[in-house]
């Protein structure tokens, strides 16, 4: 998966995320769309975003949604930081 764009199925999981901001969600979507793996493991993905993606309206850290990581049961065993 590295120096490839971000899977279709994670890109998702951002776009969802995107949507429940107050604030740049748009932007939040481009940068998927124009993000590249850079590392990853089963625990993490580090992307890198091109220069030409807009920039968004947040401060430097994770946003102020962190989707939660359910099991089939409904339980939750996890959290994404974007």
């Amino acid at each position: 998966m590295i120096d490839e764009i971000l899977p279709r199925h994670l890109r998702a999981i951002v776009e969802e995320a995107a949507a429940r901001l107050q604030s740049g969600s748009d932007d939040l979507k481009a940068q998927a769309a124009a993000a590249r793996v850079t590392a990853s493991s089963p625990t993490y993905i580090d992307l890198q975003v091109s220069d030409a993606a807009p920039r968004g309206p947040w401060d430097d850290g994770p946003l102020d949604v962190s989707p939660s990581v359910v099991n089939a049961d409904g339980e939750l065993i996890g959290g994404i930081l974007i």
